[in-house]
C-alpha cells in the first residue's frame, strides 16, 4: 500500500485491520481535526452567549432575563453530554463531551457576568 495513501487514511479516521488481509474498515477516531472542531465550536457559541449576556446587562434588564443565555447554554450542554454518552459512545461521543464541558465553562462565566453589580 502506498505510504502517502495510508497516512491520508489514518488522518481521515480510517484504521487498517488485519495485516494479512489488508481489510480497510471505517472506524470513528478522535482525529486532530475533530478536536479542533470540538474546541472551536463552543468558543464561538460561548462568545455569542457572553455578548448577549453583556448586552442584556447593559440594557438594564432584570436578573431573570440576564440569566436566560446561561440557562439555555447549560441545558444545551447537558443534552449534548447525554447524547454523546448514551447514544453515540466511544470517541465520537467524547467530542460531544468536550463540547459540553466548554459550553459549561462559558455558561458559568455568563452567570457570573449576569450577577455582577455595576
Amino acid at each position: 500500500m502506498n505510504h502517502n495513501l495510508q497516512n491520508n487514511m489514518f488522518s481521515e479516521g480510517y484504521k487498517l485491520f488485519g495485516q494479512q488481509t489488508r481489510d480497510l474498515v471505517k472506524v470513528p477516531c478522535l482525529s486532530p481535526r475533530r478536536l479542533k472542531v470540538a474546541a472551536l465550536l463552543p468558543v464561538v457559541v460561548g462568545i455569542v452567549v457572553l455578548l448577549v449576556t453583556w448586552w442584556f446587562r447593559k440594557m438594564n434588564f432584570s436578573l431573570f432575563v440576564r440569566m436566560i443565555p446561561g440557562v439555555l447554554t447549560i441545558a444545551t450542554a447537558v443534552i449534548l453530554f447525554y447524547i454523546g454518552f448514551v447514544n453515540i459512545r466511544g470517541f465520537e461521543g467524547a467530542t460531544y463531551g468536550i463540547l459540553a464541558f466548554f459550553l459549561m465553562i462559558f455558561a458559568i462565566a455568563s452567570f457570573v457576568m449576569a450577577k455582577a453589580r455595576k
